[in-house]
């Protein structure tokens, strides 16, 4: 499971396009049910955003929360937990 979880990650980082590899990677983790799996592709998230300028930082989170935000496919608690699983990783607090 976990080497199938790579290669995709892979694959879907590899694109040079910041937003959209921030728009896959939220529809993967959204996607599956396995709170492993939706931490792995946070995870994997929060690894980009960080890899970017850190100038860059709160305004790819903040378009990726406004994405999580507007995902119903899963419930208001499943998306809070992601926006703030991914504020944890990603936000710097003084």
């Amino acid at each position: 499971m976990l080497a199938s979880l790579v290669a995709a990650r892979a694959i879907a980082c590899a694109v040079p396009d910041t937003p959209r590899v921030v728009a896959d990677c939220v529809d993967r983790a959204l996607a599956v049910q396995s709170p492993l799996e939706r931490t792995f592709w946070l995870d994997s998230l929060a690894n980009v955003i960080r890899a970017r300028d850190p100038a860059e930082h709160a305004a790819l989170f903040a378009a990726t929360a406004r994405r999580i935000e507007a995902t119903f496919a899963v419930t208001p608690r499943e998306r809070h937990d992601a926006v703030r699983l991914l504020a944890d990783r990603v936000v710097v607090l003084a």
